[in-house]
This record gives C-alpha cells, structure tokens and sequence, in this order.
C-alpha cells in the first residue's frame, strides 16, 4: 500500500537514443515519498538506460526531471546526489583493499581532516537504524556478495539521499542474502526514503513493490498497483505475450547412465568449495540437478567436467569412458556439450565475431577448413542457421560479441553447443540473470535435449527451476551432496534445510 501521495520525482518525456537504437522513448514516471516503485522489464528495455539518465550517467535528448515539483537540470552522478539521488549500481565501485568504513568515508566525507572515530558511529548508527549489518573494520575483499552489496548501499545512504535507486541489486546474491536485503529496502522506504526498484524478476517485484512500472521496447507499458496485477499479467506485459511458466511437453523415457561421476575430489577455490568424494549419475534422456546455494562446490564440479580444473581422486565417467585428467578438447570430442556460468570470461570470445564463436568447437572440421583455407561459404551458410534456429539478434555474423546483449551472448553459446555431437549438456546456470521469456526459451530447449535422448546435468541455485524441470536432484553443500531428492518429494523447508540456509 502507498504511505503517501506526495510525489518527490517526476520525469516527463525522457527520451534516449544511441546509434541505431531508440533505447528510452517519451517516458513519463513518479515517484512518491516513502514509496517502492518497481521498474520491470526483459533485458534491454530500457530500465538501466533511464536511470543512468536521472542520475547524469547519461545525456537524454529529450525530457524533464523535477523534485519535489521544482524543475532541475543533471548533467552528472553529483549533481544527481546534491538533488538528493543516489544510484547503486550491478557492478560495485568499492575498493578491495579498504575497510568498509574507508570505503564509506571515501564516497561520503568531504572534510580534509576526518574523525574516523566519529565516523565509524554515525556509520554503525546508520547500519542499525537501515538494518544493513556490515562490520566497519573488515576489508571489502573478505566479505561475501550480500555484505558488498549492503556496503555500496550505505555508503549511498550516507550521502543523505532521498531517493534510492537500486540496478538489479538481488543479481549475485544467494536465497538468503536475497530475503534479507528484500527486508533491509522495506524498512528503508518505511524511514520515509523513496525507492526505485530495477528487476527482471517478477516475484521479488510483487513482493516488495507499492507500484509497478513496466517497460518494454523502451516504452513505458504501464504503472500498475502491486494488487493491480500478477506473474502472468506482467510477463504479458514484458513479453507482449503470454508466458507459461510450467514446463509442457516433458517426455520421460530415461535410459542406461551417460555420465557417472565416482568419488570425486576437487580442490576448490575455498575450503567450503572443495569436493568431497562426490558421486552421481545422469541418465539418457534424464535431466539431473545439482542444487546448493552459490560457493558449495559448483564451479568447481563444472570446471572438474569439463576438463578446466584437476582432479584429485576419484573418476568420471561418459558412456563408459573414464575422462578423468583429459584436455578440454578431448572431452568436447567425447560427446560433451558446456553452458558455464560465466558467459564472458569462460563461454565466449567476446573480441572475436558471432560466427568465430558459432564455430568455435568445430574450427578444424572439413567442413569448415581445407588444407589451406577456411571454407568461408560453408561457414556463412552454417552460421546463418544457428542465427535463424536460435534467435541470436545480430546486425550480422561480422559483429564482435562485445557488442551483443547477455541474452544474445547466452544465444550463441547455447547455438554453439547444441549444435555440437553431443550426448550430454552440462549447464551451471544457465538462465541466471536472463529475462523471463528468455528463461523459458532456454528451459524449453533443454527440454528438448532431454526429449531427444541427451542427458543433462542442471547445476542451479535457483530452487524453482530445479524442482520444474528435473527428474532427480542433489543438494550440494560445502563441497558434498547431502541427499539425493524426487522434485515431488521436495518442501522448501527440507531443502533449505539441506542447503544449509
């Protein structure tokens, strides 16, 4: 319910181009005192664009910004904060090797001689009073996500905001850490401060929203009351369709083990991600999940799979052939497909064009390559149907990557290593930070995988795509599976249990 009506931001008419690309248009949109206005859209909307523009990241060409009914000009982020705006943003500006507080004092104090004393309790003071706990002393490089992202929170706040505008704030973080901070925004919109709320999700937009604003195209579709609406009349309006959300169409015809993994011991990047003798199995025609909150093991199990990273004992095992301490490229050859994680540093060539990256397992096929040269023609007419088959918007197959959205980058690996000969498809996340109708492209194609025969290995921190679309699944946590579950035996209670929420 909103507390007030009094409006303390209003845009009108903000309009934003970038070469080729009407990326705002004509937007009109207020925000009220003490209010959580959700602004809700499919990647690519338009949602960072415009509050970048609010904030004086960027220039629009058209529009007007008021506060508090008084018409004022942002050419910068600080003109943005003495108007009473501040912006966290995806990525955190914070400096490693600096306490909290230093990093607090650094955006915050403007004094030549700082008290650090003093500073240190108007910092616990304002951690208290936003329900932000963080410790003052502890450098930023020892915290997790969660702590990082409620440090670049309070070091906005400690610039006396009014309004706070939070870029996907829940994007890196962990089912627990993403409860939390849920709560810690409610209780700072309930201290009078205003917030706009950027999200693709559509269950932490009804929960947490007064109002909701969709956009799509760059184009406001709406703004709603949370009470207005539901999951599917929003994604409707992202999408401009309807969106299912349960999975149809899910054959189960399961056969002999494709992949097992016996005992399997990994040193990990931390203790906590280390594996420990881990043992599991996938079936033909089967999708198994590996499900555990983030830092437990499963980027370690990937890379271990896929021939990134050593093992230290035990085996694993593809249609009967032990691949333990194989090369990347020999495990590719025995029928491994890959979706990592992270799609940019590990998934894609990003200075390399779409169809480099279209064909880069198959670079050395005769279909591509002849004694001497590459067989340019063969190349254009197979990257082409990857582009047509699986949707990937490019100006053209020239285009380097870098200048692709996420969701087009995850289009091309996915079109790459489907298109691979493979018998089994590793994905570690493979729907993280995508819109919603992308999401259910991409499940509807691993479905498909399955369907066909494939098995598939679904490592996910997301608890409701794991128990949507797998046959069986393990819960991973420090580096173990601790119980292997049927989806329909699953209560959130047992799995958070398990997960060591």
């Amino acid at each position: 319910m909103i507390r007030l009506n009094k409006k303390i931001l209003e845009i009108k008419g903000l309009t934003k181009r970038f070469p080729n690309v009407l990326a705002v248009n004509n937007i009109d949109l207020d925000l009220r005192k003490g209010e959580i206005q959700t602004l809700l859209g499919e990647n690519g909307a338009g949602k960072t664009t415009l509050v970048k523009c609010v904030y004086g990241l960027q220039r629009p060409e058209s529009g007007e910004i008021f506060i508090k009914g008084e018409k004022i000009k942002i050419s910068s982020p600080r003109d943005a904060i003495s108007h009473g705006i501040g912006l966290v943003q995806q990525e955190f500006s914070l400096i490693p090797n600096l306490t909290v507080l230093q990093n607090v004092i650094l955006n915050a104090s403007d004094d030549l001689v700082i008290d650090f004393n003093k500073e240190k309790e108007k910092l616990k003071k304002l951690s208290q009073k936003y329900k932000l706990k963080v410790d003052p002393e502890r450098n930023v490089e020892d915290l997790s996500v969660g702590e990082q992202q409620r440090t670049e929170i309070l070091r906005t706040l400690a610039r006396d905001v009014e309004i706070l505008i939070l870029d996907e704030p829940t994007a890196l973080l962990t089912l627990g850490e993403v409860d939390a901070l849920l709560d810690s925004i409610k209780n700072i919109s309930s201290k009078g401060k205003s917030i706009i709320f950027i999200t693709h999700k559509l269950d932490e937009a009804l929960e947490i929203s007064d109002r909701i604003s969709v956009l799509r195209n760059g184009e406001k579709v709406g703004t709603f009351k949370v009470e207005e609406v539901n999951r599917k009349k929003l994604a409707k309006l992202m999408v401009g369709r309807g969106v299912m959300f349960d999975i149809e169409g899910r054959k189960k015809e399961i056969g002999e083990p494709v992949l097992k993994v016996d005992k399997l011991s990994v040193k990990g990047r931390t203790e906590r991600s280390s594996l420990h003798e881990v043992s599991f199995e996938v079936r033909k025609g089967e999708i198994y999940g590996i499900l555990g909150v983030s830092g437990n093991g499963q980027t370690e199990l990937f890379e271990a799979l896929t021939g990134l990273r050593e093992i230290q004992t035990g085996d694993f095992y593809v249609n009967e052939k032990n691949l333990k301490d194989k090369d990347p490229a020999e495990i590719i050859d025995s029928g491994v497909a890959a979706i990592p994680e992270d799609r940019e540093k590990v998934g894609i060539a990003l200075e390399e064009s779409v169809s480099d990256n279209l064909i880069l397992k198959r670079q050395d096929d005769t279909e591509f390559r002849g004694n001497l040269f590459l067989k340019k023609g063969n190349i254009r007419d197979y990257c082409s149907g990857l582009i047509s088959s699986f949707d990937i918007r490019t100006p053209d197959m020239d285009q380097p990557c870098r200048s692709l959205s996420g969701g087009n980058i995850q289009r091309v690996i996915v079109g790459r290593e489907f298109s691979l000969n493979h018998e089994l498809i590793i994905a570690h996340n493979p729907t993280r930070g995508l819109d919603v109708s992308l999401q259910e492209e991409l499940r509807k194609k691993l479905i498909k995988e399955a369907n066909n025969g494939k098995a598939v290995l679904l490592i996910s921190n997301d608890i409701k795509e794991v128990i949507m679309m797998t046959d069986r699944f393990g819960v991973i946590s420090d580096g173990a599976i601790s119980e292997e579950i049927m989806p329909e035996e699953a209560t959130a209670e047992k799995i958070g249990s398990l997960m060591g929420e």
